[in-house]
């Protein structure tokens, strides 16, 4: 029988990158991309838990694929991702259709978990790596150099995980605490994929601008990143409003290759409610900063997250969230 594999891929940009490394790691054992979930031997959905709506619709995608399992019992179907490592073995018990759960660290193991699941196992992997230490490379050395390129696009992850919990953000709980990759495996990725075609490079992180290995903070990596041989455009996703800084602004003014777009998530306007969420910086501190960004990048797009109706928001929180967004404009 054919090998081939479908992947389903909810959230965010590293789910994306994700989804990529698990097909160069499946076409690499034989699997062929399958055109759609009935023309597949093996089906993987990769998950996210940030809001309910992404959970709800992975179990309702499970009872759909039911019927292909029950009509073909040697398909596999996997769970990955952040809903996998938050349900863990809950998933079987919950799902019989469902073979195998493995969590974001734990995507390289596919080919011994396929194995297993061959053998008659139904796999759980949420073991997560150690994060003793700050800086590793998270994507193996032997897999450095095969990254994905989607059309002209493609995706570097620089750091995963979270040091700043958030009240309201599952992130560090499915994601471990924050690790950085070494600088030169990162711009070495980075230069294989140009090689391969790719003109725009996104490079990704939960919070990219806490970005840390050595002496290399987010600063120097963005400066060496955006100077690369070949590269058209640079984008990153994504930052945090307490770790930006006005260096950051100048940078992006100063080299062309970096994209005019920044994302920079304020979730409140208020200082009382971005308190309850321990966010760390007030709304003031948000206004200087994309004010001084604005001013260094006259023409700069600016994109935002919002949370609206926080437990323990009033009107007057609400009023002023409104007003952070009118000064912005």
């Amino acid at each position: 029988m054919t090998k081939s594999a479908y992947i389903y891929t909810f959230g965010c940009q590293m789910n994306e990158h994700d989804s990529q490394r698990m097909f160069e790691i499946l076409a690499a054992n034989g699997y062929e991309m399958a055109a759609s979930p009935e023309g597949a031997s093996l089906i993987l959905i990769n998950t996210c838990s940030v809001r309910a709506n992404p959970q709800n619709k992975v179990y309702s995608l499970l009872g759909q694929l039911r019927p292909l399992k029950q009509a073909n019992p040697e398909l596999i179907i996997g769970v990955a991702g952040c809903v996998a490592q938050q349900e863990g073995k809950n998933l079987l018990r919950r799902e019989r259709a469902v073979d195998m759960v493995f969590g974001p660290d734990n995507y390289f193991l596919l080919p011994k978990m396929i194995e297993a699941v061959r053998a008659g196992e139904r796999v759980v992997m949420t073991d997560r790596l150690p994060r003793d230490k700050e800086v590793q490379n998270f994507i193996p050395e032997e897999w450095v150099e095969h990254g994905h390129v989607e059309g002209c696009k493609a995706y570097v992850a620089i750091m995963k995980g979270c040091h700043n919990f958030c009240s309201f953000c599952i992130v560090p709980h499915v994601r471990g605490r924050e690790v950085s990759r070494e600088a030169d495996n990162i711009l070495r990725e980075a230069r294989a994929l140009i090689a391969k075609g790719a003109k725009e490079i996104w490079l990704l992180g939960q919070n990219v601008n806490s970005y840390r290995a050595d002496d290399w903070d987010f600063y120097r990596l963005l400066d060496a990143a955006s100077q690369l041989d070949g590269l058209k455009r640079l984008r990153f996703t994504s930052p945090h409003p307490k770790d930006w800084s006005n260096r950051l602004s100048d940078l992006m003014a100063a080299r062309p290759t970096i994209c005019n777009h920044l994302h920079l998530p304020f979730q409140a306007g208020s200082d009382r409610v971005l308190a309850l969420m321990n966010r760390r910086h007030t709304a003031q501190e948000f206004l200087e900063k994309v004010a001084y960004l604005k001013t260094a990048v006259p023409d700069v797009e600016v994109s935002t997250d919002l949370i609206v109706g926080f437990p323990g928001e009033t009107e007057g929180d609400f009023e002023q969230t409104l007003d952070v967004l009118r000064a912005v404009r």
